[in-house]
């Protein structure tokens, strides 16, 4: 028993010793963690304090145009790790000093951004092939320039415009920075051009290929006509003036032009069907070759109204042309159209054919018959009347239209008109002439019937006048003359009062009727100056 009580008193010192010694190895690891920490601390600091005295920053210059700037460039030295930079003040399209702010450890920096423009501007030309007399103008030469800056063009160089030969000139491109391009350029005053293209189906002339009409013949019309009748491909000519000799390429292109096509609108009337594409085609032509015609709207001809009809034209080699025409389709509700039936004056008991010149058409149905009622007409006398034209079409759209039926009147009914009024006029002389004078004055003459016409139109010149006049005074029994002047410029009467020959004037105006009776003396002096053939009339006295 003590035995084993001694070894269990070791054994509780061995374990104690244990603990002891775990106590005393985790305290050192604790500390070796503790000092390594603040190492690690010690050399963050370090590396960040080196970092720091390390990293420089720089201004820096770009040209003009730059896109953009990278971090980096700002870094003289050292890292650029968390550097940021602000380059919202920069204005990348003008030269100039720019300041600009740069962040690093919370630390702000100024740097300037210097923009500059050193480049030259980009220059490209083209020699020139001109005619007599061309003024230089610097853009002619120029196929293509650009600057980041504003530039100016120039050139260099004399010329005679008035002779042909070759000139050297040199083009200058120099923007605002005095950077300067400098291409050597060429002009050849020449009367003919030294380059031309046609295309195949137009017709080369030599007038197209010379400056001035008056140089056609420096080209032989030959040489043309072997162009003119071959194929697509390059080709040259010579032409030759004051001995000097110029070489035209001439350049023949496939045809590549569609067609001309030229359309119109159709209307239909409901029913109805177009005969084929061509009802839609004015003009359909090619220079080269013949043309196709395809219809590539499907047509709807229970569609009433309007509707949009597609044409294809298209030649042997492929070209195309779509254009479009409007088709129609309407209802007929229009009867057919009566022509010829114009106003109609006849003399009196002429026979008349009513169908002479008319004709009744519809444009649905072509030509139709018409009918004619001349009832209301009597050519037995003198009158204005109406003949009625009537026609239908197929579906019963009639058209009724009036003709004018004028009937003549003839000597007859002039003697019952004058008649007429005679009676209701009395028998003086004098009172006969002031009623002609209520007829107002006009320049008609009064055609074949002055009579008439003054008497139902209540208008005429001196020669309308003297005529009803002189009716009005046979029909109450007077005797009486239709005098004139020799130029024939006016028109009065003579009268036979009271055993003699006077003169007098129905014409309603200021001139003539101041004296009412005149003698020969008095009509003279009247007429200022104008005179009548005193033979072929009474002496008045």
């Amino acid at each position: 028993m003590k035995n084993v009580s001694k070894k269990n008193v070791n054994e509780e010192k061995d374990d104690n010793k244990i603990i002891d010694e775990k106590n005393v190895n985790d305290k050192k690891g604790n500390k070796k963690k503790v000092i390594k920490i603040i190492l690690i601390i010690v050399i963050g600091l370090i590396g960040v304090v080196t970092s720091y005295l390390l990293t420089k920053f720089q201004d820096i210059t770009i040209e003009l145009g730059a896109k953009e700037i990278h971090v980096e460039e700002f870094i003289k030295y050292g890292t650029n790790k968390g550097v940021s930079v602000d380059l919202s003040g920069v204005n990348f399209k003008k030269v100039g000093e720019y300041n600009v702010p740069l962040k690093y450890l919370f630390i702000e920096y100024h740097k300037k951004v210097i923009i500059v423009d050193t480049t030259p501007p980009k220059l490209e030309t083209q020699n020139l092939f001109e005619s007599l007399n061309y003024e230089i103008d610097v853009n002619d030469f120029i196929v293509d320039v650009t600057d980041e800056s504003e530039y100016e063009l120039s050139y260099e160089g004399n010329y005679d415009k008035t002779n042909y030969g070759e000139y050297k000139i040199k083009v200058i491109a120099k923007d605002k920075y005095n950077n300067k391009t400098v291409k050597d350029n060429t002009i050849f005053i020449s009367w003919v051009k030294k380059e031309y293209s046609i295309e195949m189906g137009n017709i080369l002339k030599r007038e197209d290929l010379v400056h001035d009409k008056k140089d056609i013949d420096t080209i032989k019309q030959s040489d043309i006509d072997n162009i003119n009748n071959s194929n697509e491909g390059m080709y040259s000519l010579k032409s030759i003036k004051n001995d000097m000799e110029v070489e035209v390429k001439i350049e023949k292109t496939k045809d590549v032009t569609p067609p001309e096509l030229i359309l119109k609108n159709v209307t239909i009337y409901k029913g109805r069907k177009v005969n084929s594409v061509n009802d839609f085609v004015s003009k359909a032509k090619d220079k080269v070759s013949k043309v196709s015609l395809n219809l590539l709207t499907e047509i709807n001809y229970n569609k009433l109204g309007e509707q949009k009809i597609s044409i294809e034209a298209s030649d042997e080699n492929g070209n195309k042309i779509t254009k479009e025409a409007t088709l129609k389709i309407v209802e007929d509700k229009d009867g057919p159209k009566i022509s010829g039936v114009s106003k109609l004056t006849v003399n009196k008991n002429t026979k008349i054919d009513y169908r002479k010149g008319v004709s009744s058409y519809d444009t649905n149905y072509g030509n139709c018959d018409f009918s004619v009622d001349s009832s209301g007409v009597d050519v037995t006398k003198h009158g204005t009347y109406y003949a009625i034209y009537t026609s239908s079409d197929k579906l019963g759209n009639k058209t009724t239209v009036k003709r004018v039926i004028s009937v003549n009147h003839d000597q007859s009914d002039t003697n019952e008109l004058v008649n007429k009024t005679a009676s209701s006029l009395s028998s003086n002389a004098e009172a006969i002439r002031d009623y002609v004078r209520t007829i107002k004055y006009s320049t008609n003459n009064g055609g074949s019937d002055p009579t008439w016409y003054g008497l139902t139109n209540r208008s005429g010149n001196c020669i309308v006048h003297a005529y009803v006049f002189n009716a009005l005074l046979k029909a109450k029994g007077y005797s009486s003359k239709i005098i004139w002047t020799t130029d024939k410029t006016h028109y009065w009467n003579m009268v036979y009062l009271n055993g003699k020959w006077v003169h007098m004037d129905a014409t309603p105006t200021s001139r003539h009727n101041k004296i009412s009776i005149m003698n020969d003396e008095q009509r003279y002096a009247n007429l200022q100056g104008r005179d009548w053939d005193r033979s072929a009339w009474p002496q008045a006295e």
